[in-house]
């Protein structure tokens, strides 16, 4: 388990789960708590006395009642149990054959609530402890605003016009800004969420001097009716480590659909932010999943709703803790300012906007299922300038997008490599940003149908498709016996026989008695159960492994292996379906 004083420890993780009870798909978090020689089979942690009452809750999830949840014991990696709650609802990858399951464990839960208890009181006493920041609090039902400053002195409480009339009449803005003021009592009666404006105003100076002063907003949600309770907000100086950067750009660096930083502007200000004072600097990269799908299935103006709404939950999160910019159409650049430690503080902000993005349409898009890939780096621990930071994030993102998207990756040097490799393989998320998943799969139709109507003529020609629509290094069809490759992808090089996958057959035989598939996202994990294979894979510099087994009257004769080499590949559960359609059809072909 992780640090106990970090936060999100109930989170264990989700996964995808099969009626045979194994698991298809998991978090990494999963399999950190699992171990690195996890078995597939979820049911063997769960302790033999709670394993009918997980299965029932199953049942439960069969027999229409929605999401149910259940209380069970699991076993982690140090062979001990702990109690944790899993929801459990059937997938809408394939309801009949796949089961969501989203584990927590309850004894951090329950420690975590009371920690949440005492923090709420600690904000309420901070909160009242902000000089010279205002507060305030708007209520849309009744169309009433509250101003607070100095312990709960409330400075005005009245209509929401009533307060606009009187700025204005008292002539603490000035007339620069005068504009600025009106578009926000119109957006705050408008409800607009994450409102963020720089203002030159007298309001902390008694009327001497104009300073410019910023005002924030959040909105607080009725989740029930998906309505708006109240949204709040804080007005205060503009600190002085930002003011030269806040306070320098207007309408005309901002992007006009989401109202963020435009790509000139979010640039300047992660350059400049390298010279200020803060003590670190974190390069953010995001990029949405299936966002071209979302655009040719509902539309562009439906794809401006999901960028727009995306924009404001990447800003509510990040609030002052940096800035946020849209570089591009489903990609955005954040500047994150002092994240402190990666596990308390950078991690639960990643995590946070991972995860609003995913359940904000989360069952919403028919079959889509949008979600957020993201990469980052940090100044000074992985570079020292602009463009190496830049390049260290954007290929963590491409990490995150190749390991099967829907994930945050932080730049490692152990794992991802120096930098000098990086700018030498030039790995760059937009090698893939042209195959989409309606793509993916009006190939593999394609595919099948050209081996069905020419058999092993067009095996060659299929596999080599395969290497650009699925991003694989090479692609092979081993005769078991011969140890030979019958089919190879065009550019893959001629494999030692002597020593190619074939020659560890007997070692990972077993593993094809319960299904044709053995894949490893992350070669390391071999080392435990397959130290030999381990070891070949590591001298040839394969990252990632999917294998199948083609079967003739259920013995093995062929194996049909993709590799992903000098980067990790984590294939999403439809690639992998792909992959199984297209093996199939061609060991069909090959064995009549």
């Amino acid at each position: 388990m992780q640090d106990s004083n970090s936060r999100y420890n109930h989170i264990i993780g989700n996964a995808v789960m099969d009626k045979h009870y194994n698991l298809k798909i998991a978090d990494e978090s999963i399999y950190s708590y699992l171990g690195a020689t996890a078995v597939p089979l979820f049911l063997a942690y769960i302790h033999p006395e709670d394993r009918t009452i997980f299965t029932d809750a199953l049942n439960s999830a069969d027999n229409g009642e929605g999401e149910v949840y259940v209380t069970v014991r699991l076993r982690s990696f140090v062979d001990k149990y702990s109690v944790v709650l899993i929801f459990i609802k059937q997938s809408s990858i394939d309801p009949k054959q796949f089961y969501e399951l989203n584990i927590y464990d309850l004894i951090y839960l329950a420690k975590e609530y009371e920690e949440v208890k005492i923090q709420l009181k600690k904000i309420k006493v901070t909160m009242q402890l902000l000089k010279p920041s205002l507060l305030f609090d708007y209520n849309p039902r009744n169309s009433e605003i509250t101003v607070f400053s100095d312990r709960d002195v409330v400075r005005f409480k009245g209509k929401i016009e009533d307060l606009h009339r009187e700025i204005l009449e008292r002539g603490v803005v000035d007339k620069s800004s005068l504009s600025d003021v009106n578009h926000f009592f119109d957006s705050l009666r408008n409800i607009d969420d994450g409102m963020n404006y720089t203002i030159n105003m007298s309001t902390f100076s008694n009327g001497a001097e104009m300073q410019p002063v910023n005002i924030r907003t959040a909105s607080i949600l009725d989740k029930t009716n998906n309505s708006v309770l109240a949204v709040v907000g804080t007005v205060s100086p503009v600190d002085d480590t930002n003011a030269n950067l806040d306070t320098r750009y207007s309408n005309s660096n901002m992007d006009p659909l989401t109202g963020l930083y435009n790509k000139a502007a979010i640039k300047e200000l992660a350059v400049e932010a390298l010279n200020t004072k803060h003590k670190s600097i974190t390069y953010v990269m995001l990029d949405l999943d299936s966002f071209k799908e979302v655009n040719d299935t509902y539309g562009h103006m439906f794809g401006d709703e999901v960028i727009l709404n995306v924009a404001r939950i990447i800003k509510d999160v990040v609030g002052r803790d940096g800035y946020v910019g849209r570089v591009g159409g489903d990609e955005f650049f954040v500047v994150l300012f002092d994240m402190g430690t990666e596990l308390n503080e950078l991690r639960p902000i990643l995590r946070s906007i991972r995860a609003q993005i995913e359940w904000a349409y989360k069952g919403k898009l028919g079959g889509i299922k949008l979600t957020a890939s993201i990469g980052c780096a940090s100044y000074g621990k992985d570079a020292d300038n602009y463009d190496d930071l830049f390049k260290l994030a954007d290929h963590c993102l491409y990490c995150a997008k190749t390991k099967g998207r829907d994930r945050f990756v932080i730049y490692n040097k152990e794992m991802h490599g120096s930098l000098e490799d990086i700018k030498a393989n030039n790995n760059s998320i937009k090698i893939d940003r042209s195959v989409s998943q309606r793509q993916k799969l009006q190939f593999v139709v394609d595919a099948v149908s050209r081996l069905n109507d020419w058999g092993s003529e067009v095996i060659e020609s299929v596999i080599s498709q395969m290497l650009r629509y699925f991003l694989i290094s090479e692609v092979y069809i081993y005769d078991v016996k011969s140890h030979k490759a019958v089919y190879s992808a065009p550019d893959a090089p001629v494999e030692d026989e002597k020593e190619n996958i074939c020659t560890f057959f007997n070692d990972l035989a077993p593993v094809f008695r319960e299904s044709n598939v053995f894949a490893y996202g992350d070669y390391f994990n071999l080392k435990m159960l397959y130290s030999d294979f381990y070891d070949y894979a590591e001298r040839n510099k394969i990252y990632s492994l999917y294998v199948y087994a083609i079967k003739n009257k259920g013995e093995i004769t062929h194996l049909a292996v993709i590799y992903s080499k000098g980067h990790y590949e984590k294939w999403s559960e439809t690639d992998q379906n792909y992959f199984n359609i297209i093996f199939k059809t061609i060991g069909d072909k090959m064995i009549n």
